[in-house]
Formats: structure tokens, sequence, C-alpha cells
């Protein structure tokens, strides 16, 4: 349809709402109460005007759109996005808040959070570049997120901080950056993708939620984990008393890590060469156990109370302190 400018609220109701159209308010609501398929690559834009989708959103049955939604005030999804046909991509833009509540959203290609993102179900975004820009928080209970994402998944903002998750999990194919940034589960955390540090600071895996669940969860990487610059991005691991901290692949070995600190685990296992400039596991209950060469420029101290099997040759060029309980 034709484009629609309007300087008050656009609030349009139908069993069935078609459009390929920009959308465009002087800071009013658009309210869309009605099943909505994108006959083309769609855009709403309202200053700081709040958008609501009251039904499912999906591409038209001839071929997968693009929608983008422009708002400093709250974009509302109360139904599954792109659950019946997918869309092309999803882009909000980096003012307001984005409101996930039915815990689908599914596109080809990419989606772009640049606004802080509330879910308030178990949520899995699926697509080919998940981006969130900015925050990503559970809305009113815990709930648990998955991206299924077979390029890169981005995580530039904090996650769980402000509530958190039950769990994160991303999948096997493609890649997952994360930026500098905490991120807080009261349970699992799971990375089955190679794992991208970047920004040249300490990105912060906690699955105590801050302490307030003192037995932790898993922190699992199936596979490799690498800085952006060599010896710059540093990783801090909180598993708290029963979760075990698992590398599957191997740690630094295309951009060697700067500081990796383990503050509490069940128990720490590596399955390849460890390669970063400082190594510390601290308060770990059980054993230690690196399959692979240690590779350290800097200090190397763990304290288990367990065993520690360093079990391939090590290069530990800074002091070294084990303390070993079993």
């Amino acid at each position: 349809g034709a484009d629609v400018a309007t300087t008050g609220v656009q609030d349009i109701t139908a069993a069935t709402i078609r459009t390929n159209a920009t959308h465009t308010t002087s800071n009013s609501n658009i309210e869309l109460r009605g099943k909505v398929l994108l006959q083309g690559n769609t855009t709403l834009t309202t200053g700081s005007g709040n958008v609501t989708f009251y039904n499912t959103v999906d591409s038209d049955a001839a071929a997968v759109k693009s929608l983008t939604v422009n708002s400093s005030g709250t974009t509302t999804f109360t139904a599954e996005v792109g659950g019946t046909k997918p869309l092309a991509a999803l882009t909000t833009d980096a003012g307001g808040t984005t409101r996930i509540e039915k815990g689908v959203v599914t596109t080809t290609g990419a989606q772009t959070y640049g606004d802080a993102v509330l879910v308030q179900l178990d949520t899995t975004f699926t697509g080919a570049n998940v981006h969130f820009n900015s925050t990503l928080d559970s809305e009113t209970t815990e709930v648990a997120v998955t991206v299924n994402d077979s390029a890169n998944t981005l995580f530039g903002g904090d996650v769980g901080v402000s509530k958190a998750l039950t769990s994160l999990t991303t999948d096997a194919p493609g890649t997952t950056t994360i930026e500098d940034v905490t991120i807080r589960t009261t349970g699992t955390q799971t990375y089955n993708d190679p794992v991208i540090l970047s920004g040249g600071g300490t990105s912060v895996l906690d699955s105590t939620n801050n302490g307030t669940v003192p037995a932790g969860a898993d922190v699992t990487f199936a596979d490799t984990v690498n800085g952006t610059t060599a010896g710059a991005e540093n990783l801090t691991i909180t598993a708290g008393t029963a979760g075990k901290v698992s590398f599957g692949g191997a740690v630094g070995a295309t951009t060697r890590l700067g500081a990796v600190q383990i503050s509490g685990a069940d128990s720490v296992t590596a399955a390849s060469t460890v390669t970063v400039q400082s190594l510390a596991a601290t308060s770990i209950q059980d054993g230690v156990i690196v399959a692979g060469t240690v590779n350290s420029t800097g200090e190397v101290s763990i304290s288990a109370g367990g065993s520690i099997d360093l079990n391939g040759p090590s290069n530990l060029v800074g002091a070294a302190t084990l303390a070993a309980g079993g």
C-alpha cells in the first residue's frame, strides 16, 4: 500500500493487516491490531511514540520481507515474529526498548536490536547475524534465551544484569562475539559455537546471578575461545560451588587471551591448549584438568580441592602457584 504519514496516532484494526509501506508519525503511537503480513519491506517510524503489534508478524506467502522499527519509545511484539513465515530481517533503532512477549523471533537474515531488549517468556531467536547492540534482560520473571544463528551472534551490551536470564544457549553453527560485557544467569550458559571476545576489556560470565544463587551452574564452551587483539581481552567466570567450567576447544590458540580468571566452580576442564597472559583459578571445589599445553606469559595460580592435572607440556614465563587438595 501507499506510505502513511500522520501527526497523530495510527490505530489500525483488521483481522489481517497487509503492508509494504512506510508508516510515520510525529511522536505518536502506531497500534497494529491484527495479524501483520509484510508484502514488502516495511518501516515504522514514530519518534518517541510506541509501536505495538497485537498479533503475529510474518512475511506474506510470496517472499520474505524486512521490518524496521524506529522508535525511542517502546516497541512490543505480543505474539510470534516470523513463526509462520520468517522475515528477511528485523531491525530496531538505538532508542527506547523492544519487548518480546511470545518467545519466537525468526528471520532468514539479520536481527539487529539497537535498543534494550526485554523477554517475557523463554525465547528463541533464529537468524543469521543476531546482534544485541544494547542490553538483554528478562522482564518480569527469569526466562531462558536461545540463539540459533548460522552467522555471528553479538552480545554488545550486558545480559541479565538488570534481571537475570535462567539460561543462555547458542547453537553450533557460526560464531558468538562477547564484547566486554557481563552475562548473568541463574542457570547454565552454553556456547556451542566458537566464541570471540572483543573490545579490549573484560567479559564476565556469571552463573550465580551475582552471588544470589551460590551453587551456580555449568558454563560450557563447546568450541574454541579467542580474543580479537592478542592479550587485550580478559575473561572472568563465576560458576559457584556446583557449576562445572568446560572448554571443549583450544583457548587463545588463534588470538591469545589476556587475564583469564575462574573465581568459583565445582571443576574446570580444558580439552585442548590454553594460551593466555595469565591464569587464575580459585575456589575450585574439585579438580582442574588441562589436556593440552598451558602457554602463559604471566602468573599462573590454581587452587583446587581436588587434583590439578596439567597433562600437556607447559610454557610458563611468570610465577606458577599450584595448590591441590587431592
